[in-house]
């Protein structure tokens, strides 16, 4: 027998099975030897059933059935009530048509005042000095050039090296030795 985990992992990522068990799931269930309580499970496609079938909880513990009772599931196709729409007519709106009522007033009175001038002192303007401004001339920082003191390079002169030859004695040729041409004595063959 397969378990429930992996014939929904394998539907899921192989999409021609997905495609045969959306066909005909009873052979791909039974192809697959799901045990009865995965089939029963997925039938029904209610998620929160499946979710507990792929915890490993057994149908009859999760309905809370006795052992032996078969298990049904009782689809109720949903019910529709249709209301038919109401109509209610209402009198159409009455218009009152007034006659027009005019008033007549009589016309405005005017009073004419003669003007009076008010003379007023002319204005008195008060003339300010001009502002006084301060120059200061600009004041420059004359620094000294920086000092720079150049040392004359020191050599230290040392006596040159003496070098002592030692006299040697001059080399003495064994009997026999040719001299090259090179100058370097040739050792005869033994």
């Amino acid at each position: 027998m397969s378990d429930l985990k992996t014939f929904l992992s394998k539907i899921a990522v192989d999409p021609t099975k997905l495609g045969e068990f959306l066909l005909d799931p009873e052979k791909v269930m039974s192809a697959a030897k799901l045990s009865d309580e995965d089939k029963t499970a997925l039938r029904a496609g209610v998620p929160a059933l499946i979710a507990a079938r792929l915890a490993g909880r057994a149908l009859d513990e999760i309905l809370g059935l006795q052992a032996g009772q078969p298990f049904q599931f009782v689809v109720q196709p949903p019910q529709f009530v249709v209301h038919p729409p109401q109509f209610v007519v209402q009198p159409p709106p009455q218009f009152v048509v007034h006659p027009p009522h005019f008033v007549v007033q009589p016309p405005p009175q005017f009073v004419v005042h003669p003007p009076q001038f008010v003379v007023q002192p002319p204005p008195q303007f008060v003339v300010y000095p001009p502002p006084q401004f301060v120059v200061h001339p600009p004041q420059f920082v004359v620094q000294p050039p920086p000092q720079f003191v150049v040392h004359p390079p020191q050599f230290v002169v040392q006596p040159p090296p003496q070098f002592v030859v030692q006299p040697t004695a001059p080399k003495t040729r064994s009997p026999g030795t040719k001299v090259r041409r090179t100058g370097r004595a040739k050792r005869p063959k033994k």
